[in-house]
């Protein structure tokens, strides 16, 4: 985490990013960054599932906002590239 927040520092983001990392090779120290994104990520809807809503925390951080305490769930991904319904469709018959 500390690196990632060193990165994000280096580049002046301060908002929800994306740095995806390799693994350092044993015995060369520090993982080598892959990629930045600055945007939220692929991930997002399973922080959701869990319970944190990082859509909204991100809006009310760029309004100067003071950010709500959020607890999330234990949630487990089975998979990256099923749909995942974040919200009740009454069309599809969710209650």
């Amino acid at each position: 985490m500390a690196l990632a927040a060193a990165v994000a520092a280096q580049f002046n983001l301060s908002n929800v990013v994306n740095i995806q990392f390799k693994s350092a090779t044993p015995g060369t120290g520090s993982p080598h960054v892959l990629e930045i994104n600055p945007r939220m990520s692929g991930g997002c809807a399973a922080g959701a599932l869990a319970g944190v809503n990082l859509p909204l925390l991100q809006l009310l951080h760029a309004a100067g906002q003071q950010l709500p305490m959020q607890r999330a769930e234990t949630v487990m991904v089975t998979s990256t590239s099923a749909m995942i319904r974040i919200a009740p469709d009454p069309a599809a018959g969710d209650a």
